[in-house]
């Protein structure tokens, strides 16, 4: 939505938006059933269920219409969907609560690839509990910088018969949890905002050590990973 609206233009990000909730509203039954918009491209549903069936058919009716292709512009265009759903009373007691844990399984779904539904569960709130924790947490490493750490990967050329050049890895040695990987705390860093000041990190320490090195007669390069977001 924000690349349509970048390089189309928000009238036609406008028009894209009405076009989806005619499909969500094609999608739901007539009277009994509410949808809300609630900014950007997120949209919200209140249904009355029996089961939890009904919910699930209800999601894959919306994300069958999405699929169908849209002329925007002079562009045919297919959209993906991410929904997340709660249940009353299982997943929230209040209109609060309940938007709050369809959103975290919305973010599952987006997690998982896109063009996905997931109803919430109870390790979904756990998950989002630990991430904030680890968030938060990560931001402290970035202040001070003691916890973070370079490994350096040595990438071996066979028809030299030796090392030519290094890849420098990130690692979190957290002072509780030990050693965090990089498939936890990269995501976080994405999600947070934070991934611009981690990979400025990364690249000015791995420029250090490179000093540190050629100062001492070695002459090697460092291949550096960076986030598609930076």
């Amino acid at each position: 939505f924000k690349r349509i609206n970048d390089s189309l233009g928000h009238d036609a990000g406008d028009q894209l938006l009405t076009v989806l909730a005619a499909h969500i509203k094609g999608s739901v039954r007539s009277h009994e059933d509410v949808v809300a918009r609630f900014g950007g491209d997120e949209f919200c549903i209140l249904i009355s269920v029996h089961h939890r069936d009904e919910a699930r058919h209800m999601a894959q009716r919306i994300m069958q219409k999405m699929k169908e292709p849209i002329e925007l512009a002079g562009r045919r265009m297919v959209m993906t969907t991410s929904i997340g759903i709660s249940l009353f009373p299982d997943d929230g007691l209040t209109g609060e609560e309940l938007l709050k844990t369809a959103d975290l399984a919305l973010y599952q779904s987006k997690d998982a690839g896109r063009n996905s539904l997931t109803f919430f569960s109870s390790n979904l709130k756990t998950r989002a509990f630990l991430e904030l924790q680890l968030e938060e947490e990560l931001r402290g490493a970035l202040r001070t910088h003691n916890q973070l750490v370079l490994f350096y990967q040595p990438i071996f050329d066979m028809k030299l018969g030796k090392v030519t050049r290094l890849e420098a890895l990130v690692r979190w040695q957290h002072p509780q949890r030990g050693a965090v990987g990089p498939h936890i705390f990269i995501p976080i860093a994405e999600r947070y905002g934070l991934i611009n000041t981690l990979g400025d990190w990364v690249i000015n320490e791995a420029c250090r050590q490179m000093q540190v090195w050629q100062n001492a007669g070695l002459n090697i390069s460092v291949a550096v990973n960076l986030s598609v977001y930076q």
